[in-house]
């Protein structure tokens, strides 16, 4: 059976365009992409609780997000997490007297 390991790339991608990619800032949405999502809070038997994504547990050998000493402070988080690094959509004008029901002005994107 002939060997076909040498053809076989370690990375799909150059190493020139790789280098590239790492001189470039992140997107806009790169942060909301990493805390955007569903949450849980899991015990970890120690007085403390882990924050993982609905996939992730420690069973699996996956780190927690994060480790919180209090139950209701991890809940909060679990929670409000997603809204983190969330980029605005949309921005309510006080200058904007459209009368009673306030209009909606959508923010340009960068």
């Amino acid at each position: 059976m002939p060997d076909h390991d040498h053809l076989t790339p370690s990375n799909a991608f150059h190493p020139d365009y790789l280098r590239r990619l790492d001189q470039h800032d992140e997107p806009v949405t790169a942060g909301e992409a990493v805390t955007g999502g569903f949450w849980r809070v899991v015990p970890l038997g120690d007085e403390r609780y882990g924050l993982y994504r609905l996939w992730e547990s420690p069973e699996h050998g996956d780190e927690p997000f994060a480790t919180l000493t209090d139950r209701n402070t991890a809940l909060l988080a679990a929670a409000f997490l997603p809204l983190v690094d969330r980029t605005r959509s949309f921005s309510v004008d006080p200058e904007d007297d459209a009368g009673p029901s306030k209009s909606v002005s959508l923010l340009s994107m960068p």
